[in-house]
C-alpha cells in the first residue's frame, strides 16, 4: 500500500526541494571538474610524456663459449648498457667504446630497454617453487644495423656520429 504524502506548507517543500536540487548540480559540477583536473594531471606526468634519452649502445657482440651462458650474461649489438636523460656527463671510456644514441621515448619504454628477457627457472631439487631466471642479458634491442657509422672512427676517438639526431620507438624491437 502507498501511503499519501501530506505536505503541510508547501512553501517550505518547495525551498527544501531547491536546497537538494542544487547540492545534486554542485556535485555533478565539482565532480566533473575532479575528474578534468586528475585527467589533465595524468596527461601533464613527465611519466606519461615523451623525452629524449641518451642510451649507451654496445657495438659489436660479446661471445661466450658456453651457449646458455652466452645469452644469459653476454651483451650483443644493439643492447643498451644503461639509458638516462638527455644531457648524461658520459666518460671518455663510454664515448669511445660504444654507440650514443638518442632517443624520444616515455620513461616506461626507456625503462624497459635495459631489462633482461626471464623465463621460469626448473624446480630445485625438493620441488621447491620455480622462479624466474634471466635467460637473455636484454629483451630489447636497438636496430643498430640500419644505421651507417664507422665503428673505428668511434674507438679512434672520432667522436659520436649522431650527437644531434634523435631517433623515435622505431629504433627499438624485442628479441
Amino acid at each position: 500500500m502507498l501511503k499519501k504524502i501530506i505536505i503541510a506548507d508547501p512553501k517550505r517543500a518547495a525551498i527544501f526541494a531547491g536546497i537538494i536540487l542544487t547540492v545534486v548540480i554542485a556535485g555533478i559540477i565539482g565532480g566533473v571538474f575532479f575528474l578534468e583536473k586528475n585527467k589533465t594531471a595524468e596527461e601533464n606526468n613527465p611519466e606519461n610524456q615523451p623525452q629524449i634519452y641518451e642510451a649507451l649502445t654496445q657495438m659489436k657482440d660479446e661471445k661466450n663459449s658456453d651457449p646458455v651462458e652466452d645469452a644469459k650474461s653476454s651483451m650483443k649489438s644493439g643492447d643498451v648498457l644503461a639509458i638516462f636523460p638527455e644531457g648524461h656527463l658520459w666518460s671518455e671510456t663510454e664515448r669511445i667504446s660504444h654507440l650514443i644514441l638518442k632517443l624520444k621515448l616515455k620513461q616506461e619504454d626507456a625503462d624497459k630497454l635495459v631489462q633482461p628477457s626471464f623465463a621460469k627457472a626448473t624446480a630445485g631439487e625438493a620441488g621447491e617453487a620455480s622462479e624466474q631466471e634471466i635467460v637473455r642479458a636484454r629483451k630489447y634491442r636497438l636496430k643498430i644495423e640500419k644505421l651507417d657509422f664507422d665503428m673505428k672512427k668511434i674507438w679512434t676517438g672520432g667522436g659520436q656520429p649522431f650527437q644531434d639526431k634523435v631517433f623515435g620507438e622505431d629504433m627499438v624491437e624485442e628479441k
